[in-house]
This record gives structure tokens, sequence and C-alpha cells, in this order.
């Protein structure tokens, strides 16, 4: 127990905001996700929407987890995580824009482009995962 507490105090900041920056995303997104899907204005239950919010959940289960990985300086979910944000949180969004015309999906687009991936690009996240040379 000690020793996961001296390693969770030597994860730079800006692993720590870029893991609370997934959970948060994924947490949000999950329950929209699940919500205006199956119970919005005229709630039905049909396999084409079971199908996306499994793929979505599962989606967003992968970046959680990834988002751990991180904090433990795991070089992969930096790597998954970067692409998580550019192509599926940034993609998902100008989908939503340009074909529903949801202007709330730039909120999320934005946070994963203008804050998610400069954090994940940072010079101390980068180190964090990447072990020094000996």
């Amino acid at each position: 127990m000690a020793a996961q507490n001296v390693a969770l105090l030597r994860t730079p900041v800006p692993v720590l905001a870029a893991a609370t920056i997934v959970v948060l995303l994924a947490a949000v997104t999950s329950c929209g996700a699940v919500y205006f899907t199956f119970l919005w204005q005229h709630p039905r239950v049909s396999a084409a929407g079971l199908i996306f919010v499994t793929f979505f959940l599962g989606l967003k289960a992968s970046a959680v987890i990834a988002a751990g990985g991180l904090l433990r300086g795991r070089r992969w979910s930096r790597r998954l995580l970067l692409g998580y944000a550019l192509g599926w949180e940034v993609g998902f969004s100008a989908v939503k824009l340009m074909f529903w015309h949801e202007r709330a999906a730039l909120v999320f687009g934005a946070v994963a482009l203008l804050v998610l991936v400069p954090l994940l690009l940072m010079p101390a996240t980068r180190q964090h995962v990447t072990p020094e040379p000996r």
C-alpha cells in the first residue's frame, strides 16, 4: 500500500490530469450514449442501438483501462489514448456536428483536441511512459 502511494506521488501532474479527463469523458459520454439511444424522446430498443451502445461502452472501457496504464507508465497506453482522443473523440464529434448538427459535440471534441492531446504530448508525460536509458 505504501509503495502504491509513493508511486502515485511520483506520477507527473499532466499524467494525472490526462487520466482524469479520460475517465470523466468516458463517464459522461457513456451515460449520454445510453440515455440518447434508449430513453430520449421515443424510446425503443433495436438491434442497431444495442450494437452501437455495446461498441461505444467497450471503446470507453478500453480508454479507461488505458488511462490506468498511463498512470502506471505503460507506453502502449499513451499511444492508445492519443489515437482515442484524435480518432474517436474528435472524429465522432465532427461526424455528430456534420450529420446531426449537434453543437454540443464540439465541447467533447474540443476537450480532447485542446486539453487531452496536449497533456499526452507534454515532455513530462513522455518521460513518464518512456524508460530512461541505463
